[in-house]
């Protein structure tokens, strides 16, 4: 009997040293800690004060600054400042448009884009990476989330202060537009299960140690399911290439609507009574989103150009719908209504994007059109579930009118 109690009190007494010495390692390791993270949701994501969060620097492909290059650059030729469609979501590094410059040229190219960022983080970015003294840096806009990207960075995560309006009776207004009825509450009354990424307050940042039950708090736990994972190859990669998710996923989910008059061309749009929520200038919350993006723009091209005399181009990004829209037939949009308000609400947003780029002397490029000549082909530079981003070829279109723009 005292062997029996010696032997399971040397055994827990083991178990709980070898608890505290992983736990001891992660605290000392942020490496450890990184990798003892449940490997899927956020994992890859860590908390940042001013930029609400940032990629891991060990998150696969990130350098030493959190940022999709396999060097951490000290200068660079081309400064690429984005979001997802700059990081080259859904496709591997390679096959990102910052990537195919890279490949196809000799310039030195820095890609600092990141999936979730928003105008208010392009700035803070530019800001940060000013010393790489880029000869020229390429801003992206993408017009299905930034105007509400900006309006949320600013106004509920209580960011980027200095693009906050100073007019009292505007703030009064957003204050009162957001407690009546706040974007979230408009898209979460539209029948939807979870909050579409624009109108979320926030991504949560992984810790060491996540969930509600006792083996969540393990570290011995997390290591074995680490060493699991790596074993059986499981992937959950919320930002790379691993990320997009089947057309018979995503046509079946409420409010989204298939597209397969054309068989080669069939996708899926995203819930267009929602989309057309961030696009909506009629929303002062949207039309506050554009002028922070429009500062935020003439932010980064009047300290790039004073630093560095960098030259600045922005490359316009369209939803999927709009660059469909020409293929779409009246039948069609008479059985699918609510695409019209979307499609009619974004290319408005764009005609004032640029009608502003134009009388600020700022060189743009909309990649509307080459979507939209790929279309008309009969090849589609979409995926062909709700994703939203580029496929291989869509990234390829962009990143040869990008080449173009930079050799003139």
């Amino acid at each position: 009997m005292k062997k029996t109690v010696f032997f399971i009190a040397t055994l827990l007494l083991g178990v709980l040293l070898a608890e505290l010495t992983v736990k001891a390692a992660a605290y000392l390791s942020p490496r450890i800690a990184y990798e003892l993270r449940p490997p899927w949701g956020n994992r890859a994501l860590d908390p940042d004060s001013v930029l609400g969060y940032r990629l891991s620097p060990f998150f696969p492909g990130s350098d030493k600054r959190g940022y999709r290059n396999l060097v951490a650059l000290n200068k660079a030729d081309i400064l690429a400042i984005g979001d997802s469609m700059t990081y080259g979501y859904t496709v591997i590094e390679s096959d990102s448009w910052p990537g195919i410059l890279r490949k196809n040229s000799n310039f030195q190219i820095y890609n600092a884009g990141v999936g979730g960022y928003g105008p208010c983080e392009y700035l803070h970015v530019a800001k940060e990476l000013i010393d790489l003294a880029p000869k020229t840096i390429v801003v992206s806009v993408y017009l299905g989330n930034d105007m509400s990207d900006a309006y949320t960075s600013v106004y509920l995560e209580k960011r980027c202060e200095s693009l906050r309006s100073v007019d009292a009776e505007m703030l009064d207004e957003l204050e009162r537009a957001h407690s009546e009825l706040s974007l979230k509450d408009q898209a979460t009354n539209l029948g939807l299960t979870s909050v579409p990424v624009p109108f979320r307050v926030g991504l949560p940042s992984s810790h060491r140690f996540i969930g509600t039950k006792l083996r969540d708090k393990s570290a011995i736990y997390a290591l074995f399911r680490n060493v699991y994972h790596r074993l059986t190859n499981f992937q959950w990669d919320r930002f790379g290439e691993k990320a997009d998710e089947s057309y018979e996923q995503t046509s079946n989910i409420n409010g989204n609507i298939v597209y397969d008059e054309i068989e080669e061309l069939r996708t899926v749009f995203k819930n267009p009574a929602v989309d057309v929520l961030a696009v909506d200038q009629n929303d002062l919350r949207i039309l506050e989103g554009k002028r922070i993006t429009e500062r935020a723009l003439l932010g980064i091209h009047s300290l790039m150009s004073e630093a560095h005399n960098t030259k600045m181009i922005i490359v316009i990004f369209p939803t999927k719908a709009v660059a469909y829209n020409n293929l779409l037939e009246d039948d069609y949009i008479a059985n699918h209504k609510s695409l019209i308000p979307k499609i009619k609400n974004e290319l408005k947003l764009k005609s004032d994007l640029i009608s502003f780029f134009e009388s600020e002397n700022l060189e743009y490029l909309d990649t509307t059109p080459l979507l939209e000549a790929s279309l008309k082909m009969g090849e589609t530079p979409f995926h062909n579930s709700a994703n939203e981003h580029p496929n291989e070829l869509g990234y390829k279109l962009v990143a040869e009118a990008i080449a173009d723009a930079l050799a003139e």
